[in-house]
């Protein structure tokens, strides 16, 4: 995580490890920033079990329900949600235990990052969506930026994600899966939340996904984005996110 995600000089508040997904939440001092990344796909499994069980699913999300919020219709993608819901509980007790042990001060000015590759990129932004909706959050500034993500949600809670959550979205010019899920009518459109910023391919127009997709191939991107040479295998705290 530590080059990718431009967390180096962090302290680990915990890790987290499902059959299906895993992570960890950091605190960055030198940012004041909370980073909870989430790993992508990895085996075939995972995009059966959960890429490709892209029917809707109504999130529970506070402040979303009412009369004047009747015609809100905020579904997202059941097998990514189901994958943010089995990791929710330990995430949200590591976050208020920690903003717990600081000053109220200190507490105000801290900063929630969400962020991972691919199905870990799905996952972290509607784990920004639910912790946006959460009082005991509201005060907190949060963000966005994920790397090779597939689409989440329909219009409605694109809108309502974007208004509220700043973010950037990040995809390789030969990557097809942040194009994903592409369905019908039936099922829904899915929306891409934020428009993605197209990053360099160097060249490599094969279409082969494997390459394409390769979480390594975008840390090699976003470091050319950066004019920071590629053999320097690390970033001083968070600034590789901040451009």
């Amino acid at each position: 995580f530590k080059p990718f995600y431009g967390i180096g000089g962090s302290k680990l508040l915990q890790s987290y490890r499902t059959p299906a997904v895993h992570g960890m939440v950091a605190f960055n001092p030198s940012k004041n920033l909370i980073v909870v990344t989430y790993r992508g796909t990895q085996k075939g499994k995972e995009w059966l079990g959960q890429n490709f069980n892209f029917i809707k699913k109504q999130p529970v999300l506070a402040g979303i329900e009412g009369s004047a919020l009747r015609d809100f219709d905020g579904w997202v993608h059941a097998g990514y949600w189901n994958l943010f819901e089995t990791t929710k509980d330990q995430i949200e007790a590591s976050i208020k235990e920690f903003l717990l042990r600081l000053e109220e001060k200190e507490r105000k000015d801290v900063k929630l990052l969400f962020t991972g590759h691919s199905l870990g990129g799905a996952t972290a932004t509607l784990a920004a969506g639910y912790f946006a909706s959460q009082d005991d959050f509201k005060g907190l500034e949060k963000e966005i930026r994920t790397f090779g993500s597939p689409k989440v949600a329909g219009e409605d809670f694109k809108l309502w994600l974007e208004a509220r959550v700043p973010g950037k979205s990040f995809a390789r010019e030969t990557d097809p899966v942040p194009t994903f899920p592409r369905v019908s009518d039936y099922l829904g459109y899915y929306k891409s939340i934020y428009t993605p910023y197209l990053l360099d391919s160097f060249g490599d127009y094969s279409f082969d996904l494997d390459a394409a997709h390769d979480a390594r191939k975008y840390q090699q991107a976003i470091y050319a984005l950066r004019n920071i040479p590629y053999e320097k295998m690390y970033i001083k705290g968070a600034e590789l996110l901040d451009k």
